[in-house]
């Protein structure tokens, strides 16, 4: 699979733990987890592979492997 190059923006995105209650609102008055804006950017394509066996990609008993080709990949964010 090849993907062309590409720009993903994200304005507001959050890490919450599972066992809180997460609040985006932050009405609770509690931490709302929001870390701000995120943007990745891909200046040449992306090369993906993956590789596996008859028996199926999650067979306990083969091997599978995935191969990531990124290249000039920017990772940029905007925290608050």
């Amino acid at each position: 699979m090849s993907l062309n190059p590409f720009t993903l923006s994200v304005d507001n995105f959050a890490v919450c733990d599972t066992v809180a209650n997460c609040d985006p609102s932050g009405a609770s008055g509690g931490y709302n987890g929001n870390l701000g804006g995120l943007a990745i950017q891909a200046d040449s394509a992306i090369n993906i592979t993956f590789n596996w066996f008859a028996d199926g990609l999650f067979n306990p008993n083969d091997q599978a492997s995935i191969h990531l080709g990124l290249q000039n990949l920017n990772i940029y964010t905007g925290l608050n």
